[in-house]
């Protein structure tokens, strides 16, 4: 049921502008939320002339996700730190010193009503900065295990949201209180069409995700499932985000010869992409099983195993528990044999297609969803200094 902007939107029905600062970046699982939270307040409130300022990392990602972005009628800011987690320590502080320096002097002239810390090691500078002119940062957590720098950031912070549910050992990591909120998810998104529940159509669609970085190690894992199902494949798309690192050998080319795989470095807006799939291979990023679990779409994960205390591994336990997807092991020895197994069964059983997309339906509860994304600004503005208002 619909309900009235002036009801269920009392703080921003009044305003007639608003300054956003996204400080975060280094991968698509920190921008791209920044962006859908954007992209839907200025649908949703034409009346208000909107300006954000993404303070992301300096990597080349950000400034391909953030130059696929479609933000009209609004002010975008886009200020890209220079440093990066090094292993040299004085390297380090003193790039963090410079990028403070920058951001406070951004943060002091444009005076954001809301700063959101959006996690990663670019998220660190920005937030200080507020913290410094006495702003309100709020950091916004999607994985089940938070990362280092929203540990650290958190004893600065007016509060923590969370997305995915906390693994019960990480909760007292965040000093701050958190608040479960959800993973917001693109509202552009198509929900499932009838051929892909019901698996009628012709050709089908297959998905390979190794995050907006690429992932060697599941793509090679990947070209070996699809070698050894290549029989089952032939009236398939297979669309392949592989990374800017990466090309399949002249062995992996021969033994998928024949495939209609089609293999891009990046591939923009995504989440509009998963609801066109009938199988996902992906890593088990937040903001990515946000987008799976809202396209419903069965799945097959394989958890970064190098990823920050084992977050990706976390992610995934709960589609594993759910039945919403199957989880495959990277570094086991078994894992070839068992990701092509589970492309098998998911290529040739749509029954278990088809309960995979019901169980993805569990998961919604903790995607933001509609308006909600809304209530996520009305909270955010209350928590900011009377001044900034």
């Amino acid at each position: 049921m619909s309900t009235d902007s002036s009801t269920r939107n009392p703080v921003l029905k009044d305003r007639t502008s608003l300054t956003v600062a996204f400080c975060g970046g280094g991968s698509g699982g920190h921008l791209i939320p920044a962006i859908t939270l954007a992209q839907t307040w200025v649908h949703e409130n034409p009346n208000i002339r909107f300006r954000f300022l993404f303070l992301c990392s300096g990597r080349t990602i950000d400034q391909t996700i953030l130059s696929n972005t479609e933000l009209s009628n609004c002010d975008v800011q886009v200020v890209a730190q220079t440093v990066t987690t090094s292993a040299h320590k004085f390297k380090l502080l003193n790039g963090l010193r410079k990028d403070f320096m920058t951001c406070l002097k951004i943060l002091k002239q444009e005076r954001p009503h809301v700063v959101l810390g959006m996690g990663g090691f670019a998220s660190v500078a920005p937030v200080l900065a507020a913290k410094r002119l006495n702003q309100s940062p709020v950091l916004l957590e999607w994985n089940a295990i938070p990362g280092k720098a929203n540990r650290w950031l958190s004893r600065l912070s007016t509060a923590v949201w969370t997305g995915w549910p906390l693994h019960h050992r990480s909760a007292s990591s965040l000093k701050a209180t958190s608040f479960p909120f959800g993973i917001p998810v693109h509202q552009t998104t198509a929900q499932p069409t009838q051929a892909n529940a019901s698996g009628n159509h012709a050709s089908r669609t297959l998905i390979i995700a190794g995050g907006s970085l690429g992932a060697n190690r599941l793509n090679n894992l990947a070209c070996d499932a699809l070698a050894q199902n290549r029989h089952l494949l032939q009236d398939w798309n297979i669309k392949h985000q592989t990374g800017s690192n990466w090309q399949p050998s002249a062995v992996q080319q021969k033994d998928c010869a024949g495939l209609n795989w089609n293999r891009r470095p990046f591939i923009p807006h995504l989440a509009k992409q998963f609801s066109t799939a009938d199988v996902i291979i992906s890593r088990a990023g937040a903001v990515t099983l946000a987008e799976i679990a809202h396209a419903q779409v069965a799945s097959i994960l394989i958890p970064l195993s190098t990823a920050a205390d084992q977050h990706q591994a976390a992610n995934a336990k709960l589609f594993d528990e759910t039945q919403a997807a199957f989880v495959v092991d990277e570094v086991h020895s078994s894992a070839p044999v068992s990701l092509a197994e589970c492309l098998k069964q998911l290529i040739c059983d749509q029954s278990t297609r088809q309960q995979m997309q019901q169980h993805c339906t569990k998961l919604h509860d903790h995607l933001i969803l509609q308006n909600a994304s809304e209530i996520l600004a009305n909270l955010l503005i209350h928590t900011a200094p009377e001044s900034h208002r």
